[in-house]
């Protein structure tokens, strides 16, 4: 922030001139020198748009950054639950076939002892 260039003496003056004491006239000017040397210039609101400007682009980076790591894991599970879908399915059809075979062994069994029997008559 840069000065602004206030002349003391001539608010002074005037305040007097207005009536005001010394005192008076002098702690006004003061307080007018004190606020106009933390008055924004020019320069310094562009200063400031040009670092809003960079803060922006460099959110902006990290939002799509940040998608793309979501997107990342979200793709990454969904995979996991399909590979286990799959895996679950390949065991319970394994199961079924075992199941399935044993019942043909069984039948197959049974029928042969018929046979048997029947032949031994």
């Amino acid at each position: 922030m840069a000065n602004v260039t206030f002349d003391r003496m001539a608010v002074n003056k005037r305040l007097k001139k207005g009536s005001f004491g010394d005192q008076q006239a002098e702690a006004i000017a003061d307080s007018f020198d004190i606020a106009l040397t933390h008055v924004a210039q020019k320069s310094d609101i562009e200063l400031l748009r040009k670092d809003m400007k960079a803060l922006a682009a460099e959110t902006k980076a990290l939002a799509a950054e940040t998608k793309a790591s979501i997107l990342m894991w979200v793709f990454g599970a969904l995979v996991g639950v399909a590979l286990l879908n799959f895996a679950l399915l390949q065991f319970s059809l394994m199961n079924q076939e075992k199941y399935l075979i044993s019942v043909i062994d069984k039948t197959a069994k049974a029928a042969a002892q018929e046979v048997m029997t029947s032949v031994k008559k």
